[in-house]
C-alpha cells in the first residue's frame, strides 16, 4: 500500500506567472520538491533519485515546464474579470492517490482559487463536482476532452508510473 500527494502552488497576474512550485509525498514523507525560479527538482530521498533515473527526472522537469503554461493559462483566465489586472491570484491543485498492489483505491484532485476549494473530482466516480457556485459556469471547461485526457495522463504519470518505479 502507498499514498502519494502532489501539490501544485502558482502565483500570478492575469499578464504573468509569477511563481509555481511543487511539493511530492510519499507515505506522508516529502520525496521531492520544484520551483519555476531554479527549474529543477529537489529529490529528498537519496535512493529516489537513482530509483527514477537521470532521464526519469529529465522528463519529469519537462512536465513540470510543461504545468507552467497550464498555471499561466487558468490564472489568466480566471482573473480575466478582475478590474484590478496587477493584482496577484493564487491557484492551487492538489491530487492525492492510493495504491494497493498496482491497483488504484483512491484518486483525488481538489482545485484552489485565492485558497477557496471551487472542484474536486473523484476519478473513480470520474465527474468534477462544483463546490463553490460562483465557479460552476467553468465546469464545462474541466470536462472537456482536452481537460480529461490531460487529468487522465497527468494522474497516470504522478500516481501509477512513478509508483512503479519506486
Amino acid at each position: 500500500y502507498h499514498s502519494h500527494i502532489g501539490q501544485f502552488t502558482a502565483v500570478g497576474t492575469a499578464h504573468s506567472l509569477l511563481e509555481l512550485s511543487a511539493i511530492n509525498f510519499l507515505n506522508d514523507i516529502e520525496v521531492g520538491s520544484y520551483n519555476k525560479a531554479h527549474k529543477q527538482i529537489i529529490v529528498k530521498i537519496p535512493w529516489i533519485s537513482k530509483a527514477l533515473g537521470v532521464n526519469n527526472i529529465i522528463k519529469k522537469i519537462n512536465l513540470l515546464v510543461e504545468h507552467e503554461q497550464h498555471f499561466r493559462w487558468t490564472i489568466q483566465f480566471l482573473s480575466r474579470n478582475d478590474t484590478n489586472h496587477n493584482r496577484n491570484h493564487t491557484a492551487q491543485l492538489l491530487a492525492e492517490c492510493e495504491i494497493d498492489n498496482n491497483i488504484t483505491v483512491k484518486s483525488h484532485i481538489y482545485l484552489i482559487w485565492d485558497g477557496v476549494e471551487y472542484f474536486r473530482i473523484d476519478e473513480e466516480v470520474g465527474h468534477w463536482e462544483d463546490i463553490n457556485p460562483e465557479f460552476k459556469e467553468y465546469q464545462h471547461i474541466l470536462e472537456s476532452p482536452f481537460w480529461t485526457t490531460l487529468r487522465k495522463r497527468y494522474m497516470k504519470l504522478y500516481c501509477v508510473d512513478l509508483k512503479g518505479r519506486i
